[in-house]
């Protein structure tokens, strides 16, 4: 599927090239003519689901056994989730933990790229810096976007009490020592804004582009949901995939999305930080929502003022309609396993109420 670089209809340089319906060459099942385009991509993009799931299945491998090696490092009992006490052990402890999140998440990652030959400034388009004039009224609506993600997480977590059922929130906890709590705070923040932007707006989303804008945008973020396994995050972020994928297909720099990504994640843990020390009140608390929602309404009429067309995805150019890419691609081999091992760890976490 290798090829020279072209511009695709959204002006992203593609890899690939389609099959030409005047050469003709022996294939199974079609005997001497070539394969219909539509049956290429098909199998490409059958071949693609694969490798994210294998991606999936590797990330969640790896999430399960670098802790453990990590735990036989720190001398704690395996599985224990117990922050040390000594203050220098705090900090390896966030060190290494972060370390872990990377590494379980980007390498297989960088192995389904490499099989499927992704060039990397297509993987990942890093070239164009997002404008400022783009970013900032952009950045109110995510806030903006948390607030109604935060709705929706209560309101989960309300329906799931009312049939009997909890979900158990695990908090990292809080170090004691500066040191350690400026690796908590990395954590948190620029260390999943990082690689996850990377990961799920990067190659995995910029590879199916070729599949549609919008086939991609919608998958990707359904990815990026089951990533966080916790029923009670879902709702927060499948919408919030959904608006940073789309900002970073508007803007065509994969920076759009780590920015977006990182100042959600730094408001939450100002929120997190002053709830703890301080304490919120709830009139405070509702002030402070209100005013995030009113700011992303003001930055949003301004983002369609400005480009009328702001929310417009291109029409696809694939050559099966969207039902059928959905089909072909969750009915692959492997990927509904993957799918559901990343609901089994979310599930994980519920508890009935006794």
């Amino acid at each position: 599927m290798s090829g020279s670089p072209q511009n695709n209809h959204t002006g992203s340089p593609v890899w690939y090239t389609q099959p030409h319906p005047d050469e003709y060459s022996y294939n199974p099942g079609y005997g001497f003519f070539q394969k219909p385009p539509s049956a290429a991509e098909t199998d490409a993009l059958r071949r693609y689901a694969m490798g994210i799931a294998a991606a999936l299945m590797g990330y969640l491998a790896l999430g399960a056994l670098l802790p453990l090696i990590v735990a036989s490092l720190l001398g704690q009992p395996a599985g224990s989730a117990a922050l040390p006490r000594n203050p220098s052990h705090q900090a390896l402890y966030y060190m290494i933990s972060g370390l872990v999140m990377a590494v379980s998440l980007s390498v297989p990652f960088v192995f389904y790229g490499l099989a499927i030959r992704i060039p990397r400034p297509v993987a990942l388009p890093t070239a164009r810096r997002p404008q400022l004039s783009f970013m900032l009224p952009a950045a109110l609506v995510g806030l903006g976007l948390s607030v109604i993600g935060r709705f929706f997480m209560l309101t989960t977590a309300a329906l799931l009490g009312s049939i009997g059922l909890t979900v158990a929130v695990v908090e990292p906890q809080m170090p004691d020592s500066l040191l350690g709590f400026v690796l908590y705070a990395l954590n948190l923040t620029v260390v999943p804004a990082l690689f996850e932007e990377l990961v799920v707006r990067g190659v995995v989303m910029q590879s199916l582009r070729r599949f549609g804008d919008g086939f991609a945008l919608i998958t990707s973020s359904l990815l990026f949901m089951l990533l966080h396994q916790s029923l009670l995050q879902y709702p927060n972020a499948l919408l919030m995939g959904l608006f940073i994928g789309y900002a970073v297909l508007y803007t065509g720099s994969i920076w759009t999305g780590v920015i977006l990504h990182l100042v959600n994640n730094v408001s939450v843990l100002i929120l997190m930080v002053v709830e703890r020390t301080l304490g919120l009140p709830t009139p405070v608390a509702l002030l402070y929502y209100g005013a995030m929602l009113l700011a992303a309404l003001v930055a949003l009429a301004f983002l369609v003022k400005r480009s009328p067309a702001l929310f417009c995805i291109p029409a696809s150019r694939a050559l099966n309609p969207f039902p059928a890419l959905c089909r072909i691609f969750y009915s692959a081999p492997m990927v509904l396993p993957a799918l559901l091992a990343l609901l089994l760890t979310a599930l994980q976490g519920m508890r009935v109420a006794l």
